[in-house]
């Protein structure tokens, strides 16, 4: 899954539910503390685009892996891209 700083964040939920049908992808203003959920008031507009959020973000590969647990994808978004899931 490509990710760059143009795409809005509707098309990377729209690009992750079309690979993992079943779950949903959303990105959140702040970080939620381990085994809590994320405020629903922090769910970022999906027609921003992760330029917005992040201007430092440039065009990376994600590997998704069906074996990858939640935090592990939490924290790659984080890490990489520093988007909050």
């Amino acid at each position: 899954m490509k990710i760059h700083p143009n795409l809005t964040i509707e098309q990377v939920v729209n690009e992750f539910s079309s690979k993992f049908p079943g779950l949903k992808l959303e990105l959140y203003s702040e970080e939620h503390k381990e085994g809590e959920n994320s405020a629903p008031s922090s769910m970022l507009d999906h027609s921003k685009k992760l330029k917005e959020i992040n201007p430092s973000l440039s065009e990376v590969e994600l590997i998704l892996d069906p074996q990858m647990k939640v935090s592990e994808l939490e924290n790659e978004f984080k890490n990489t891209f520093g988007l909050n899931v």
